[in-house]
């Protein structure tokens, strides 16, 4: 039995294109997430140690996984971009089954979970305070900031939402999300009202375009983008004088957070969030140390003062006895 011939050369940047169009329109992956795919697959091409036209194999691979290192990334980041390699290569051996590449085999670095940076009741007042609502843009940031803390939308939800998903009627949001997910989620009492100001006073003197249908708008009334709402949101908090490292994400995560240590349960959280898996909400449960220490206190036998009175008082009644 003669043994398969191998191929070994293909068109590279052909199939990248291919596989781009192909998570576009059969996964259903929004637009930034292609463009974040193309960029990593791009740069993979790019290497040094890829050959154009040619089957990259493990050592060749390798050599790129070198690089990353060499660059200093973070784990999260290098991990991001092996899983698009990989979703690439996977894509040409799916069309291509006589492709015997190894580099398939390379595995991804361990991931180290951290508990994302959330903000303080406090530091979201002082910013929610700190816009002039006297002006469009102050109500447009207050209505900003509600939207991303009240309802924990990602930066480009909030951005992407349009006027006809704002159900007023059933206090709803109709948010569409990561691969054209849907979801719904309420509307709170302030966030409303911060929305209604918004729209009904400050939008129609930022926006005269009627054919624009995104809610958050900027100065000159074209559709707020994501590096501008990080931009007015990093203003706020420098005026807030709020010390830390803040990005419109900061909400998302505070909103999980704060949820969760009010006793929300944690599959509501993964539903408001929009997230496919529960292990990506659980990353927002991480118990406060001192309420573990005051939970051993109180609660632990050997730690308790009202067991150890309990001890002591039967043990006197006994010797009474």
């Amino acid at each position: 039995m003669t043994k398969p011939i191998l191929k070994e050369s293909i068109d590279l940047k052909r199939s990248a294109a291919d596989y781009l169009a192909y998570v576009d329109l059969e996964k259903g992956l929004a637009a930034n997430t292609v463009q974040a795919y193309k960029q990593d697959i791009d740069e993979f091409l790019a290497s040094a140690s890829i050959k154009p036209g040619k089957i990259p194999e493990a050592r060749e691979v390798s050599g790129y996984l070198r690089d990353l290192e060499r660059r200093g990334l973070r784990p999260t980041t290098v991990a991001r971009k092996i899983s698009t390699m990989r979703g690439f290569l996977d894509y040409i051996k799916s069309l291509n089954p006589q492709i015997a590449s190894r580099a398939l085999r390379i595995k991804a670095p361990k991931l180290v979970r951290y508990h994302p940076g959330a903000l303080s009741v406090t530091e979201i007042e002082r910013m929610l305070k700190e816009p002039d609502t006297e002006t469009p843009l102050g109500l447009r940031n207050v209505a900003l900031l509600e939207t991303l803390y009240g309802a924990g939308l990602r930066i480009s939800e909030a951005v992407g939402l349009k006027l006809s998903s704002v159900v007023w009627e059933a206090d709803l949001l109709m948010i569409k999300g990561k691969g054209g997910k849907e979801r719904l989620t309420p509307i709170g009492s302030k966030m409303k009202i911060a929305l209604r100001s918004y729209i009904d006073e400050a939008r129609p003197k930022l926006c005269v375009d009627e054919n624009i249908e995104e809610v958050f708008v900027n100065r000159l009334g074209k559709p707020l983008t994501r590096i501008g709402a990080f931009k007015a949101i990093r203003q706020i908090a420098n005026k807030a004088g709020i010390n830390k490292i803040i990005s419109p994400h900061t909400f998302r995560h505070t909103f999980a957070t704060h949820l969760l240590e009010g006793g929300a349960d944690l599959r509501v959280a993964q539903e408001l969030l929009g997230h496919s898996d529960i292990s990506t909400t659980q990353i927002y449960t991480h118990p406060d140390r001192d309420f573990l220490r005051a939970t051993v206190r109180d609660f632990h036998p050997l730690e308790s003062s009202k067991s150890a009175a309990s001890r002591d008082t039967s043990k006197q009644g006994q010797e009474s006895n």
